[in-house]
């Protein structure tokens, strides 16, 4: 589980919180702000077997996919353009 520390910095942790909806993990630090584990729900499938391995794939939800409104000369929405 040595991954979920890559790029933590050494410092303290304030706060802990769980958001249920989107399965996340939010930490707040002293001084540095906030970290946020996005969707921690493979770890759920993590096991002592899967743990020994020295690589695993674990399930994941599928993603949304996110495209802002940029609008362009003339006042057009153009956000499907970029599809």
């Amino acid at each position: 589980m040595g991954g979920l520390k890559a790029g933590m910095p050494t410092i303290a942790v304030r706060d802990l919180e769980i958001q249920h909806r989107e399965s996340d993990l939010v930490v707040g630090t002293f001084g540095r702000g906030i970290l946020i584990l996005d969707n921690y729900s493979p770890l759920r499938a993590l096991t002592n077997p899967i743990a020994e391995k020295p690589a695993a794939i674990l399930p994941v939800k599928k993603a949304l996919l996110y495209i802002p409104a940029v609008p362009v000369a003339g006042g057009e929405n153009r956000a499907s353009a970029h599809l």
